[in-house]
C-alpha cells in the first residue's frame, strides 16, 4: 500500500488513540499601546487566528486579544519557562514546536506534549501565584504569544464563545492525559512507541511528504515512558523489518500498515517468533507501568 493512501488508516488508528536553563530571552515585544502600527497588528492577529482557543471569534474580537499580546521569539533548547516558576502569563504557540516535560525525584525525564502552532502551552484557567506544573522547551526557532493572566481572564469573561472554548480545551487535555496515563499502565512499550510514531505524523502531516520524524531516540524514550535502550532495541528490530528507516537524528517510516498494525494491538514479527523485548514482561503480562521510571 502506498504511503500516501495510508492517511485513511492513521486516522482511524488514531481514532482509538486519544490525543495527539537561561530565563527567556524577549527578543521582540509587539504589545499594542495607542499607536500601535498597524501592519504588526494585522500579523499578530493572524496569529491568533491560528489558535484553536480563539476558533470562531470575530475578527474585532480576535484583534482585541491581539492587541494585549507579547510576542517572544526563543531559540533551540531555551527555556519558555520551567516546573516550579510562578505563573503570570497565558503561553500560545504561534510557530515552531516546544516540548513540555516533568522530571521526578531523581532527575528523569518524561515528555508531556509536543506542542506546534496553534496550541496553547500553559496559564489557562490558572491564577497569579499558581506555579508552572512541567517545563515548556523550546525544539527549534518559535515564536510563543503571551498574555497577562489577568488580562487573559477578562477576555474569556467578556466573549462567551471564548468562555466555551476555554472549557472544552481544558477537559479535552485532561481527558488526554487520563488516556495517556491508561497506556501506560495497560500496553507493552512497542505498541505505545508505535502510538507516539503516528501521532506525530498525524501532527506533522508528514503521511504525504513521508517527512522523517526529527526526534532523537532519549525523546521518544521519554514520550513513551520507557528506557533510551529499549526504545532503541524496538527501533532496530522495526528497521529489520522495514517498518521504518533510521537517519541521522530522525526516523523515516517505511511501512505504515505495518506501524499501524503494531500500535493496535498486532505483535512484531519478533514477538511472533517469541523474542522478548528488553525491559518488557512475558506476553499478555502488562507488569507495573513505572517498570521504566
Amino acid at each position: 500500500m502506498a504511503l500516501s493512501n495510508s492517511l485513511g488508516s492513521v486516522s482511524t488508528a488514531l481514532s482509538t488513540i486519544p490525543d495527539v536553563v537561561a530565563t527567556p530571552s524577549l527578543r521582540q515585544t509587539v504589545s499594542a499601546p495607542a499607536g500601535y502600527p498597524q501592519t504588526t497588528l494585522d500579523r499578530v492577529s493572524r496569529f491568533v487566528k491560528r489558535i484553536e482557543l480563539f476558533k470562531d471569534l470575530s475578527l474585532s474580537e480576535c484583534r482585541e486579544i491581539a492587541r494585549g499580546t507579547q510576542e517572544r521569539v526563543f531559540l533551540r533548547g531555551e527555556t519558555i519557562f520551567r516546573e516550579g516558576d510562578p505563573v503570570g502569563v497565558v503561553y500560545a504557540v504561534a510557530s515552531g514546536r516546544v516540548k513540555t516535560i516533568r522530571s521526578n525525584r531523581v532527575g528523569k525525564l518524561v515528555i508531556l506534549h509536543l506542542a506546534g502552532p496553534g496550541d496553547l502551552l500553559d496559564g489557562l484557567g490558572l491564577s497569579m501565584g499558581s506555579n508552572h506544573m512541567f517545563t515548556a522547551q523550546a525544539m527549534g526557532r518559535c515564536q510563543v504569544l503571551t498574555w497577562d493572566v489577568e488580562v487573559f481572564e477578562g477576555f474569556v469573561q467578556r466573549f462567551a464563545k471564548l468562555q466555551s472554548n476555554a472549557t472544552r480545551f481544558l477537559v479535552r487535555r485532561l481527558r488526554m492525559t487520563e488516556c495517556r496515563l491508561h497506556e501506560l499502565a495497560t500496553e507493552r512499550v512497542p505498541q505505545r512507541l508505535a502510538r507516539v510514531l503516528l501521532r506525530l505524523i498525524v501532527q506533522s502531516e508528514s503521511c504525504e511528504s513521508r517527512q522523517p520524524i526529527d526526534l532523537s531516540c532519549e525523546e521518544l524514550a521519554q514520550m513513551a515512558g520507557t528506557t533510551l535502550y529499549t526504545v532503541s532495541r524496538v527501533l532496530c528490530n522495526w528497521a529489520a523489518e522495514g517498518i521504518i528507516q533510521p537517519e541521522r537524528s530522525a526516523i523515516r517510516v517505511e511501512n505504515l500498515p505495518g506501524l499501524i498494525h503494531v500500535a493496535t494491538g498486532g505483535p512484531s514479527s519478533d514477538e511472533e517468533r517469541g523474542c522478548a523485548i528488553p525491559g518488557e514482561p512475558p506476553r499478555g503480562d502488562h507488569g507495573d507501568a513505572s517498570r521504566d521510571f
